[in-house]
């Protein structure tokens, strides 16, 4: 079947009126030709001609059709995804890509509740400007100002019971869910530290004996860069409650507080293990093309900021290259997964041609 009528079916004929110009530039030649005695078949044809732009016209005014709207389709992959907006991601399921999009679309049809919108008063809240040294969360509220939030409380016990729940789940190999961590900390990895330690280091203090006891009389840490005395951490830890050092190194790692560097590598740890047909896999094509994507989406939200930045223009076209390139193999080899893949990323599968 010639593509032609399916493309005319999806895409119908727009009227594009003639301009006055035009219109006025083909009346002309044929009133040229009629009073220069032309042949009878250049004048007929100059006729039709005419005849043909003003029944355009006329058409174009009449046709109620409005323009075809080319959206650009829908990541639905986009809510498994950390992003400068939005840090709070939705669980998914390992290696299962059609679980994980349907836990991806009930999130994002799940109401969210209402969050206090920036203060208007303070300009430096409402850009995303490089001037702008302070950073606002999803929430709306400052940064500087959970900072300043007291830390002696320890963890909020839901966030505990999120970690605990998230490692649960891991060991069934149900659902990946819980809060998400930087530097590729896994929920089993975080409820060692944030979890496990303080409640050890709780039950040691709580026999009656210090948990830094041991450092005394040893030889101090040295590293490369800087020498740490065990004397000033013995003097400084029993100001500091193991819940504190918990609450504490959670905002360090937590996802809420990671740069856009931190949120990319977030990402790409992301899909590989969403789109991976098993562990540790790296070279599928829908993987490598997942992998391509948050690269893209990285570069389109570095340059919405930087519109002159003519070098970050030409990599994000040599990416959409390669993109295109490990498509077209997939489509190739495999046209469901091409399918599902391309719709998953938000990738309109007719433009990726073999």
């Amino acid at each position: 079947m010639h593509p032609s009528p399916v493309v005319f079916a999806r895409f119908p004929v727009l009227y594009v009126p003639p301009t006055r110009r035009q219109a006025a530039r083909v009346a002309a030649k044929e009133a040229r030709l009629a009073a220069g005695g032309a042949s009878a078949a250049h004048l007929a044809a100059a006729r039709a001609k005419a005849a043909a732009v003003r029944r355009l016209g006329r058409a174009a005014s009449a046709d109620p059709t409005p323009a075809p709207s080319h959206a650009p389709p829908v990541a639905r992959v986009a809510p498994l995804l950390a992003s400068a907006a939005r840090r709070s991601v939705a669980p998914f399921v390992p290696h299962r890509l059609a679980d994980s999009l349907a836990l991806a679309a009930a999130a994002a049809a799940a109401p969210t509740a209402a969050t206090p919108a920036a203060s208007a008063a303070d300009p430096a809240a409402q850009t995303d400007s490089v001037r702008s040294f302070r950073r606002t969360t999803i929430a709306g509220a400052s940064i500087a100002a959970e900072a300043a939030a007291p830390t002696s409380a320890g963890i909020n016990k839901d966030i505990v019971n999120d970690i605990r729940n998230a490692v649960e789940n891991l060991a069934l190999g149900s659902v990946a869910k819980g809060p998400s961590f930087m530097y590729g900390i896994t929920a089993a990895e975080a409820k060692t530290a944030l979890v496990d330690a303080p409640l050890h280091l709780e039950k040691v203090n709580a026999g009656g004996s210090n948990a830094y006891d041991g450092l005394e009389g040893q030889e101090d840490v040295k590293t490369p860069h800087n020498s740490v005395s065990n004397s000033n951490i013995v003097e400084r830890a029993p100001s500091i409650k193991p819940a504190e050092m918990a609450e504490l190194l959670r905002r360090q790692i937590s996802l809420e507080n990671a740069s856009m560097k931190e949120i990319n590598k977030f990402n790409t740890l992301r899909v590989v293990q969403i789109f991976g047909r098993k562990e540790y896999d790296t070279g599928s094509p829908e993987v490598q093309a997942a992998v391509f994507t948050v690269k893209i989406n990285a570069m389109l939200h570095h340059l919405a900021k930087f519109k002159k930045d003519k070098s970050s223009k030409r990599q994000l076209q040599a990416i959409l290259s390669k993109r295109d390139g490990i498509l077209k193999y997939l489509r190739s080899k495999n046209l469901a997964k091409f399918v599902e893949t391309c719709r998953a990323l938000g990738v309109e599968p007719d433009t990726i041609r073999v």
